[in-house]
């Protein structure tokens, strides 16, 4: 499943400088009802990403960060 977030609120309000897409031109959430690397749990995958590339987070249900996968990480 997934939506455009372009007006969603990300869990962390600098989430764009921590994932290095200063200026995203999309924005994606992804719900994963069961996640592999959450232990089968519920997250949100947040991506960001612009003409060079992208960047993602992940978060519980919660908003917790979980991950963060920074542009050419």
């Amino acid at each position: 499943m997934w939506a455009s977030a372009s007006s969603a609120r990300w869990p962390e309000p600098d989430s764009e400088r921590t994932l290095g897409v200063a200026k995203p031109t999309n924005r994606y959430l992804v719900v994963d009802p069961a996640w592999a690397f959450a232990n089968d749990r519920p997250v949100m995958l947040m991506y960001l990403s612009d003409e060079y590339g992208g960047a993602y987070l992940a978060a519980d249900i919660k908003g917790k960060v979980l991950r963060r996968v920074p542009r050419g990480g």
